[in-house]
């Protein structure tokens, strides 16, 4: 991977006479080296920042108030000056704007900030106005909403003096020792302003050394006037290099080169400066000057396309035209005509993609959606192996809060609504721009294709089989035909209506619905082409590159709605495509699964597969007598805690029942996908092969429910609730 190539961030790569290249040594003493003087051994590259930073190392300037907090916990202190305040329009309330909004509560508290006035704490109503009278506030009550304080002080005591706004930031990630800010989980360190970082480090041999690490700062610009933060690094008394970061709310660092040629050791500063705020230096990994890659495994690329239906895509029977950069990938690789999903929603298909498991068999449920910490995931063996592990995701259910930053060393997760190039590719490219000589992992997730579906007005132009000629966008009205179709609430199956002529109004709100979907899908399509640019243009093109989703979507067919409702092939049926050298073009038919691809890529980079993996190889043809599972996996409002299961063998699928993960015996429903693909000529899986092929498989389905690990609830914050019901799920 060409670590020089141009992208939109533009990566920096500076001259020994710049030494932020002093940079290595913040955080190679984690579980590295020591301060004796000794120089590192072994060749190729350093992690600098496993495992965390010890506070210890950090002290504070004078006047400067981040230490005084809990471990693992940062304290930003602000002042909000008189002239700070307006006038909200509710009597006697006020707001101003603060640059570092709190996030988390440490240990004994219940807010992520507070509000003094001298050394008077002002009560916190929270960060909601629901539930707040206006007539029940005293003055001196206040709530934060985002980066607002609205105040109340009818008598103006408080809003016409100094008052020092402070918020909670964690340090790390108490667990796993890497640090967050908003969108960005990563192995590295936080530093407040005012923050000093001094560390005596030993030289790094002869040939001198380059830096690779990322950096930026957190918060928001001062009104009316650019907001910074400045990094400083000293050494032996002098000032050697010195940059200044703009403040953004979602922070992607910069990716920064060092070359550090005269490197001999010695005692470091890192001092930060400016107006409050949290500056991150992201990932940090140490390469000997000049030295070419010495790992010649290949860079791994996984694109997955939440929410995308196989028949989006020519090679599953979809119109040619909807597709054709996605289509025009497969020409150039290996097509697995019976993929799967291992599970018909977003948590449990993505976790075993990830873990190498079958969701029951990892905890995940109706009530855990996180996953277990600790898996061996693929992630972490790679990365345990000598790979760069990066994901890139659209956040929500893909998050570290529901534990997928498992063995990622970089996790950037959407924050923000933003159009493809603008949030997905920005990503990518900060991603490329930091090639540190390993092999890459690269997992890329995107939401695009997902409710709610947005169609922009170059799709609609480009597609008038979709949209009719000149379409006009204000016709096609995602919330209203939503609403009338209520999705989940009609179990007909919506081709039994339209091949009877009833429900007409019913059957053309559902069609424009998935022509919507679809006009999504295609803008994806659009931004995965862009995206195979830029893999062309870093110089990954002789990756391994998969192209894959994690389900359907459903719009009426067998009575289903979006997905996670059941295992019929319009939201099980899933694209996948292997792209790579010695890969040949062909249409491989079998079933096969997202734990295939685990264990794939893993074999592809000759790391042996986890204890618990379920996959196989899929360099090989599939034997005749393997099967696959695909799991309903509902969530907990799913009444009587009733989902369903299906396996596959060959071109058979037969569909049975669970109570929660227990496999009930009574089998439902048999399909020969060969003459059937769209699974309208079911018949009764009782006293048929469909009974036998439970029976045959009864062990194997077994062992693939049951959990060998568990995880912990987690909670959804309200805000977040609200964000999850806007793409569908949870109900009203």
């Amino acid at each position: 991977m060409d670590s020089q190539a141009p992208g939109i961030l533009g990566a920096m790569r500076l001259p020994v006479s710049s030494s932020l290249a002093w940079l290595f040594s913040v955080l190679l003493l984690v579980g590295l080296v020591s301060c004796s003087g000794q120089e590192p051994e072994g060749t190729g590259a350093i992690r600098l920042a496993q495992g965390g930073i010890p506070s210890g190392w950090i002290s504070a300037m004078p006047g400067a108030s981040t230490l005084d907090a809990p471990e693992g916990w940062m304290r930003i202190a602000e002042t909000i000056e008189p002239d700070a305040w307006a006038e909200t329009g509710l009597p006697g309330v006020f707001r101003a704007y603060v640059q570092v909004p709190g996030i988390g509560s440490p240990p004994d508290r219940e807010d992520a900030h507070e509000l003094l006035s001298g050394d008077q704490k002002l009560r916190s109503l929270g960060t909601s106005m629901e539930g707040v009278s206006p007539e029940g506030l005293r003055d001196g009550d206040y709530l934060v909403m985002g980066d607002e304080v609205l105040l109340t002080d009818r008598g103006g005591a408080f809003v016409s003096g100094e008052l020092t706004y402070v918020a909670w930031h964690r340090r790390s990630l108490l667990d796993s020792g890497k640090a967050q800010l908003p969108g960005v989980t990563s192995e590295g360190v936080l530093l407040g302003s005012g923050e000093v970082l001094t560390v005596d480090l030993p030289g790094f041999g002869p040939e001198g050394a380059t830096l690779h690490l990322a950096a930026g700062a957190f918060g928001n610009e001062s009104p009316g006037e650019p907001s910074t933060m400045s990094l400083e690094v000293e050494h032996a008394g002098q000032i050697v290099f010195q940059v200044d970061y703009p403040k953004h709310t979602f922070c992607l660092p910069m990716p920064v080169h060092l070359d550090l040629p005269d490197f001999r050791g010695g005692e470091l500063l890192f001092r930060v400066q400016g107006d409050p705020g949290i500056l991150m230096l992201q990932n940090p990994v140490l390469t000997r000057l000049g030295s070419e890659r010495e790992d010649e495994r290949p860079d791994l690329v996984v694109f997955l396309a939440d929410t995308f239906r196989a028949d989006n895509l020519a090679y599953w029977g979809g119109d040619p035209r909807l597709t054709p950069h996605m289509n025009d990938f497969g020409k150039g690789g290996r097509v697995y005509t019976g993929a799967h999903a291992p599970g018909s929603w977003t948590i449990p298909s993505q976790a075993a993609l990830l873990s190498g498991s079958y969701a029951p068999q990892v905890g995940i449920d109706g009530e855990t959606f996180s996953l277990p910490k600790n898996l061996d995931t693929l992630a972490r063996r790679l990365s345990e192996s000598g790979y760069r592990t990066v994901a890139v995701t659209d956040g929500h259910f893909v998050s570290e809060h529901f534990g997928f930053d498992q063995g990622f060393e970089v996790f950037l997760e959407s924050v923000q609504h933003g159009e493809f190039d603008q949030k997905t590719l920005k990503r990518v490219q900060s991603v490329l721009d930091a090639d540190d000589d390993r092999p890459l992992f690269l997992f890329v997730q995107s939401y695009r294709a997902h409710t709610p579906y947005w169609v922009s007005d170059q799709s609609m132009a480009e597609h008038p089989e979709l949209f009719g000629a000149d379409p006009d966008p204000a016709d096609w009205n995602f919330a209203e035909l939503f609403e009338r179709v209520g999705f989940g609430l009609d179990t007909r199956d919506i081709r039994t209506l339209r091949a009877e002529g009833t429900a007409e109004q019913f059957v053309e709100d559902v069609d424009n619905l998935k022509r919507m979907y679809q006009g999504a899908s295609a803008d994806l399509d659009r931004g995965f082409g862009s995206f195979m640019e830029q893999i062309e243009a870093a110089g990954l093109g002789n990756a391994f590159v998969v192209l894959t989703s994690d389900h359907g979507e459903a719009f009426g067919e067998h009575g289903g709605w979006v997905h996670g409702t059941n295992v019929h092939e319009e939201q099980v049926g899933i694209p996948l495509i292997l792209q790579g050298p010695g890969i040949a073009h062909e249409l491989r038919g079998g079933p096969v699964s997202l734990v295939d691809v685990t264990f794939t890529l893993a074999e592809l980079a000759g790391v042996g597969p986890g204890k618990h993996w379920a996959g196989r190889s899929l360099l090989v043809p599939a034997s005749d007598g393997a099967a696959i599972f695909s799991f309903e996996s509902p969530s907990s409002d799913k009444p009587n805690n009733v989902s369903e299961y299906a396996i596959y063998q060959g071109q058979r699928k037969v569909i049975g029942p669970m109570d929660g993960q227990v496999v009930l015996v009574e089998p439902a429903q048999a399909f020969e996908l060969g003459l059937d693909p769209d699974e309208e000529k079911g018949i009764p899986a009782k006293g048929s092969w469909g009974e036998q092929l439970i029976e045959r498989f009864a062990t194997e389905l077994d062992r693939a429910t049951k959990a060998f690990a568990k995880a912990d609830p987690k909670p959804i914050s309200q805000d977040d609730l609200q964000k999850f019901k806007a793409m569908g799920y949870f109900g009203d």
